[in-house]
């Protein structure tokens, strides 16, 4: 790709990012920008009067406050976008041949801007829905594989931005697939639901557990030492083996923590961290637990 070409690609791309920022924004952020958007809009077209049509951009404001604080904010915009441009029509003395034309420009207007504030919000809520589903493993109800990646990055910088210290722990079902062979999948769907439900039952609201895949399964204990997260991964071991031998599932766990006193460089180097200490645990015989503290290059 040209300098010049590859240059327009990484500008369009910039630009695109900060237009979707301004349809992430917190509430009060969004408003602020509103009012201050749509103060200066009103003062240019009083000043332009009827020489330059502003509507599009009323229609922007009432787009961003639909999308980000919902409908009633929506349609008070929208309404208040309708006085402002009648407001400029009764000052400027009608700037059409019939004071009727004008009214039904303006009250046409509205309809528009109604019509975006109600299309806009259903729009949201649609969003909203997918990109929660999107992140959902769809058979336990844990966080899937790009949930977790993204609370974990959250917590990294949280903890780069605080200090403190963080634990995850990856976990392994043990013969898991011999009860597919002797049950049936539909109870190993079963066992796999009840492992996320009974470690959802332990966990702090805080925390959180994912699976990443098949039988493994992760959990981030966020501003946790150590002595805290071991204790909490022996009760949960202690409340999954109870779970199993209810069921009459000949199932156990392996299951490796590792602490990060320190931020690692990376997502994917805690993730590496922690997998290679799970597996370890499962090469060493199975059913056991074992905690280390992260060191920078170790595996």
């Amino acid at each position: 790709m040209r300098p010049f070409a590859w240059q327009a690609f990484i500008g369009t791309r910039s630009l695109l990012k900060k237009i979707d920022r301004l349809f992430t924004l917190d509430r009060n952020v969004a408003l602020a920008i509103a009012c201050v958007m749509f103060g200066f809009l009103a003062t240019t077209d009083y000043r332009t009067s009827y020489e330059i049509s502003l509507s599009t951009f009323y229609l922007l404001i009432v787009l961003l406050v639909s999308w980000n604080c919902g409908i009633g904010w929506g349609v008070f915009f929208a309404v208040l976008g309708f006085l402002a441009q009648t407001t400029v029509g009764l000052a400027t003395g009608f700037p059409h041949s019939r004071p009727l034309y004008f009214f039904v420009g303006v009250g046409s207007r509205l309809v528009s801007y109604l019509t975006v504030v109600v299309l806009a919000t259903q729009l949201r809520k649609l969003y909203d829905r997918e990109k929660a589903t999107a992140r959902v493993d769809f058979l336990t109800g844990a966080a899937n594989r790009l949930a977790f990646h993204e609370f974990l990055d959250r917590e990294l910088a949280r903890q780069r931005r605080t200090g403190g210290a963080f634990s995850v722990a990856y976990m392994d079902c043990d013969d898991f697939k011999s009860i597919n062979d002797k049950f049936g999948h539909e109870q190993g769907d079963r066992l796999l639901r009840l492992v996320v439900k009974t470690m959802k039952r332990m966990l702090r609201r805080t925390d959180t557990v994912a699976r990443l895949g098949g039988d493994e399964f992760a959990v981030l204990l966020p501003d946790t030492a150590e002595l805290v997260s071991l204790r909490i991964l022996k009760k949960i071991r202690e409340g999954l083996n109870e779970c199993m031998t209810d069921h009459g599932w000949d199932v156990t766990f392996s299951i490796g923590i590792r602490t990060f006193n320190t931020p690692p460089q990376s997502v994917d180097e805690v993730l590496s961290s922690c997998d290679s200490l799970m597996y370890r645990v499962k090469g060493s015989g199975k059913s056991q637990l074992a905690h280390e503290e992260f060191r920078a290059g170790a595996k």
